[in-house]
């Protein structure tokens, strides 16, 4: 929860940054392909420290190390999300075509997370406790190695994205965006929904400790301990 709110944190201060980057991109490549195409290393790599980084002995070490990993992680998956969001807007001047791709693709990014929530416990419970009802998923070892393969392979199939997919918005070729940093960080401060969505989020992060982990934690380690067992 602690981690939690300090990522939210975090996120608030970083928006700007990452807001900054996407709006001043101006490639042959075009403003959103480069990051579906460049990102999804640092991601990945990014998982793999997290792997690795629960299994720090010192606790302290291991919590500073995770904390600046997932914020790491946490800030490149914005600008991820920013420009595959992004790129549908300008994949096609006619509002149709893009309403079209909007709605092919929601579907494909609700299945995602459906299939890797049905994926990451059945691969890790074969493999670290060798039956898929077993409880290899709370395993430090399953996040150090198949998280981060099941990532580096959804990330390649995000590639696809950015190698075979031409942004077409209707500009002047010899226009170039170009934002100044502290311009739009008076912009995003001027936003009340920016406040809204990241606010609602430090208290979401805060709900799902008070309401879903904290009653998991106590049933299992206080009231029915023998159960953890």
């Amino acid at each position: 929860a602690i981690i939690g709110a300090i990522v939210a944190v975090v996120a608030v201060l970083t928006t700007p940054l990452a807001s900054w980057l996407i709006d001043n991109t101006n490639t042959k490549f075009g403003k959103f392909r480069p990051y579906l195409i460049i990102l999804p290393i640092p991601i990945v790599l990014c998982y793999v420290g997290i792997g690795l980084s629960i299994l720090i002995e010192n606790y302290w070490v291991m919590l500073i190390t995770y904390t600046l990993v997932f914020n790491v992680l946490n800030f490149l998956n914005r600008i991820y999300l920013a420009s595959f969001n992004g790129i549908i807007q300008v994949v096609s001047p006619k509002m149709s075509e893009r309403t079209q791709l909007m709605s092919i693709g929601t579907f494909f990014t609700s299945l995602g997370p459906t299939i890797t929530g049905f994926l990451f416990p059945t691969l890790a419970n074969f493999f670290y406790s060798g039956d898929i009802a077993g409880s290899g998923a709370s395993k430090p070892m399953s996040f150090t190695w198949i998280l981060p393969l099941m990532v580096a392979i959804f990330a390649a199939i995000g590639i696809i994205v950015g190698f075979f997919v031409k942004e077409r918005a209707v500009i002047s070729k010899t226009y170039k965006q170009k934002v100044k940093f502290f311009d739009g960080v008076k912009k995003t401060a001027e936003n009340k929904y920016f406040w809204i969505f990241n606010i609602s989020n430090i208290f979401n992060t805060m709900k799902m400790f008070v309401a879903v982990t904290f009653p998991v934690w106590y049933i299992t380690y206080i009231i029915a301990p023998e159960l953890a067992a």
